[in-house]
């Protein structure tokens, strides 16, 4: 379903790459399309992103999580700040974070 036009979108862009020594990771992802935010709304954003369990890791230039429902709380708190979500890289779907990480997926090929 389309978004409203003015309803803001952010695009999160899902990371499954090898993070070393965050081993054992559930989800990762980075924002690339806050640029045209103001700094509260930045704010906000990556508040968001803490409280549903991320941590900011300069070396992978991305949010990180250990915790299994984290994408979920995150995408919600996106939502009651007011933004529409739109998934990039290796999202797999919204039960992807209660997949164990050897279990394959075909969609994610």
């Amino acid at each position: 379903m389309p978004h409203s036009p003015s309803t803001p979108t952010l695009t999160v862009t899902w990371r499954n790459e090898s993070y070393g020594r965050y081993d054992g990771t559930r989800s990762a992802f980075r924002l690339y399309d806050t640029a045209e935010l103001n700094d509260e709304d930045l704010a906000q954003v990556h508040a968001a992103a803490a409280k549903a369990g991320y941590f900011w890791e300069d070396g992978r230039c991305a949010w990180i999580a250990w915790a299994d429902n984290a994408r979920e709380r995150f995408i919600a708190g996106l939502a009651a700040l007011g933004y529409a979500v739109e998934h990039a890289g290796s999202w797999r779907g919204p039960d992807a974070d209660r997949q164990t990480p050897s279990a394959p997926n075909s969609e994610a090929r």
